[in-house]
């Protein structure tokens, strides 16, 4: 019996340290620092790269259609794109298991992207946890024009907005 409370305990430890490791150090961009290139394909099959989009606003947003954040907060990104399209260009990078997962989900929501949102298929999460390491969804990364971090975001904001003009 005392082992097993002291297997919970340090199991309940590890968690914690671990949590709070990933919350404070899973950005491995530094804050004002350009963000490596990376080239990506979106759902449509057209193949960019991230430095395509300098001087624009970027948000690199990680979601996953099986995240109820993400599916609440969704609709208010594409709204923010709507609004600003000459501005801004949001990278929706879906971590989901299937890209029809994503065309489903877009399709049943009825949502129709603007051309300044992407929305991407992570296959393999090569860009969420092999550039990025993402480990909670909602995550956003924004970036500024010259496409160095300006801030990064876990979780689900009501205001994207705010974001944006700051």
């Amino acid at each position: 019996m005392k082992i097993n409370l002291l297997i919970l305990v340090v199991l309940l430890g590890l968690t914690a340290i671990w949590t709070m490791w990933s919350n404070n150090y899973s950005i491995k961009p530094l804050k004002n620092n350009p963000i490596s290139n990376f080239d990506y394909t979106d759902i449509e099959g057209h193949s960019f790269s991230l430095y395509q989009h300098k001087g624009k606003t970027v948000f690199l947003h990680f979601w996953a259609t099986w995240c109820a954040p993400c599916i609440t907060e969704l609709p208010k990104l594409v709204e923010l794109a709507k609004n600003t399209p000459a501005d801004l260009v949001i990278l929706a990078i879906s971590k989901d298991l299937k890209e029809a997962d994503i065309r489903k989900f877009l399709t049943k929501q009825n949502i129709a992207p603007p051309q300044n949102i992407k929305f991407i298929w992570d296959k393999n999460s090569q860009i969420s946890e092999g550039i990025f390491s993402v480990t909670k969804l909602p995550e956003t990364f924004i970036l500024n024009q010259d496409l160095s971090l300006k801030e990064k975001i876990i979780g689900d904001k009501d205001d994207w907005k705010n974001y944006f003009e700051n």
